[in-house]
């Protein structure tokens, strides 16, 4: 099943986004920060991010960087 990574920290987004993408067939996993998405990344095969730009603490662009600083080439 493909699994989508839903990073944004307005929980009626990651509702809705959730809901549109199990319907079209989809596994969506939600994170509101870039911590609990860390989490996740670690235990879970994501094939790709959808991101929110500003979130509490660390910022979209930071993630993105710090996901490509290790290498990690998920679409995002």
């Amino acid at each position: 099943m493909f699994r989508i990574l839903i990073v944004d920290d307005d929980k009626n987004i990651c509702r809705y986004y959730s809901t549109v993408l199990s319907y079209a067939g989809y596994t969506p996993v939600c994170a509101g920060t870039v911590p609990e998405a860390l989490k996740i990344l670690d235990g879970t095969k994501i094939d790709l991010i959808l991101l929110d730009i500003m979130l509490p603490g660390t910022d979209g662009f930071t993630f993105t960087q710090m996901l490509r600083d290790c290498n990690n080439e998920i679409p995002i």
